[in-house]
């Protein structure tokens, strides 16, 4: 009987001030939250204003009358590629139909397949392999830029060299042999491995470090290459996404 009396007045009323007041500052951070998150959104919005509104006048003419390719990562979101392209012609480039890779390029249950083809495409322009470069890194450097070792490779040769990459299903994208360029802009994507076996985070790292040094073989065979992608950003209140 005292239990029940005790409990339907004096501690009954103690917690139930203890948890009012705890439901009132939850509520607090709640909306302070939500007032954090709105003035991120808002300035994140305004400097994308900013910057469409002086893009065209930033890039003007920086690239007339040159020509650039877009590789494509595999995951790489397709209206990045497509602002990059976009981008890329109000600087008055000349861009040709995107190259995309399958995520085969860099994995390790195709490593010995991919070197095959990689060194058959090699072959069909007349090129040896080099030590410590991927084979199918180099050929889609000849390829796409139509030049290895300061000479020009044939385009029946180029054309041949191409087949290879697609019938091995390492590239998609162009049914024809794209076009020479002179710059190449690889379009980034997230690198996951969550089907790895065993060490998912080791084996994303081995992807991510691949495709680095392709646009490292790229840029070296090439008047020049770019890795470009969105930006994340996450912080401990709110994730936003930035160009």
């Amino acid at each position: 009987s005292v239990g029940i009396v005790l409990g339907a007045g004096p501690l009954n009323d103690g917690i139930g001030q203890t948890l009012n007041s705890e439901v009132t500052e939850l509520r607090q951070e709640k909306d302070d939250l939500r007032a954090e998150l709105g003035d991120a959104e808002r300035g994140a919005e305004g400097r994308d204003d900013f910057d469409q509104a002086t893009l065209a006048q930033v890039v003007d003419g920086r690239l007339s009358g040159r020509s650039v390719a877009l590789v494509v990562l595999p995951q790489a979101e397709d209206d990045v590629a497509t602002d990059i392209a976009e981008t890329l012609e109000q600087s008055g480039a000349t861009v040709t139909e995107p190259v995309e890779l399958d995520p085969s390029w860099v994995s390790a249950d195709a490593a010995s397949s991919r070197a095959e083809s990689g060194g058959s495409a090699l072959q069909e322009m007349g090129l040896d392999a080099r030590e410590g470069t991927p084979a199918v890194d180099d050929a889609l450097t000849a390829i796409l830029s139509g030049r290895a070792d300061g000479s020009e490779v044939d385009e029946d040769a180029r054309s041949r060299a191409w087949s290879r990459l697609t019938d091995a299903d390492l590239v998609g994208g162009p049914s024809d042999l794209p076009s020479t360029s002179e710059l190449v802009v690889v379009v980034g994507a997230p690198v996951s491995a969550e089907s790895a076996a065993e060490d998912p985070a080791a084996e994303a790292s081995t992807a991510a470090e691949s495709w680095v040094r392709l646009s490292r073989t790229l840029d070296a065979g090439t008047s020049g290459a770019a890795l470009a992608g969105r930006q994340r950003i996450v912080a401990p209140s709110r994730a936003l996404r930035l160009r």
